[in-house]
């Protein structure tokens, strides 16, 4: 079992929490931009009406 103290431990902690920071950035940068897009089609849709 696995302790706190174990340098392989902390280093494979720190891996994963990179790895989710990146994934959370990059699904958030994907929600933002399709948000975006989807603004600016209803602008459009809104000025042709």
């Amino acid at each position: 079992m696995s302790t706190w103290t174990e340098p392989i431990f902390i280093e494979n902690l720190l891996i994963v929490i990179v790895g989710l920071s990146i994934s959370v950035w990059w699904l958030y940068k994907k929600i933002k931009s399709k948000l975006k897009e989807v603004e600016e089609r209803q602008e459009n849709i809104g000025k042709k009406a």
